[in-house]
């Protein structure tokens, strides 16, 4: 995972979602979902709060590059520059599991 990451606390369990809804400040979703539908086998959308799954969290004090993710009851991506933005994503990515038309993502928090 890019950055070094400083922590990860595995959890046990699953987020199990149908779909990825993304929600935050419009440019970061839009790059999120641009990001994404790459990689993804389903369509990702742009939702309200209280529909996202996936929620993005401008945070002045981590370090460029750097991210917090968090999968509990949604996935919460911390950062401070699209850099964070970007590998939150990509490690995300690797974290996804896609069968029978849904995603499962391990619950854990990764801080960088």
């Amino acid at each position: 995972m890019i950055p070094k990451v400083k922590s990860v606390t595995h959890k046990n369990g699953v987020l199990k979602i149908t779909k990825i809804a993304l929600y935050g400040v419009s440019k970061v979703c839009k790059f999120a979902k641009n990001y994404l539908q790459q990689f993804l086998p389903k369509e990702v959308v742009i939702a309200k709060q209280n529909e996202a799954n996936v929620t993005f969290t401008y945070v002045k004090n981590i370090k460029q590059g750097g991210y917090n993710l968090i999968v509990a009851d949604k996935c919460k991506i911390s950062y401070s520059d699209y850099d964070g933005v970007r590998n939150a994503l990509a490690t995300l990515i690797q974290l996804i599991k896609y069968e029978n038309d849904t995603f499962t993502i391990p619950l854990q928090d990764i801080n960088t």
